[in-house]
């Protein structure tokens, strides 16, 4: 890919969570092997069938899509935002990718209106999309594991290290959707 460009919106969700959605869409050339079927002709008059194989140039443009989300809790920032979506596309924690040969899709107009689809879906259900970057980001870390599993594992580790009688830990799995 060639040319690079970013597209970001954010809005507020109905828990005051404010979600930022960031668009990376990479436009260039790629090369599609092609195989056609084309008649040899040998040297008795008669043909058999072969083949020919070459490499085209051809338009390419993808869409790769990033998320954060600032907690009601928190105070917003939008450059904060664009920073951590923008990483999260970078370390293949995205959200989504679209991507397309074909000249007239994907345009700066359409990157927009698909974004502010995403945001206006993630808006409605932050839920779905904190348990999509939480489990995008534990694939990530460790594979498969679960979050039950992650979370165990973790704090195992982490008791083994201080001294019980000095820390409490009190966790709402039914708060980080568990």
């Amino acid at each position: 890919m060639s040319k690079v460009k970013y597209f970001d919106i954010h809005g507020q969700a109905a828990n005051g969570s404010v979600i930022t959605i960031v668009g990376k869409v990479e436009t260039g050339t790629v090369h599609h092997e092609i195989t056609e079927g084309v008649p040899v002709q040998l040297s008795n008059n008669s043909t058999v069938g072969g083949s020919l194989t070459y490499q085209i140039k051809r338009f390419h443009r993808t869409l790769t899509i990033g998320l954060s989300i600032c907690n009601s809790k928190d105070e917003f920032d939008e450059n904060e935002g664009i920073r951590i979506a923008k990483k999260r596309i970078e370390k293949g924690n995205n959200v989504g990718i679209v991507e397309t040969d074909n000249v007239t899709m994907l345009t700066d107009d359409q990157v927009i209106a698909l974004l502010f689809a995403k945001l206006t879906y993630f808006s409605a259900h932050v839920d779905k999309a904190i348990k999509l970057v939480n489990a995008n980001f534990i694939e990530k870390i460790h594979g498969d594991n679960s979050i039950d599993s992650l979370l165990k594992n973790s704090l195992d580790s982490l008791l083994k290290k201080i001294d019980k009688t000095d820390y409490s830990f009190n966790i709402d799995t039914d708060a980080i959707g568990i």
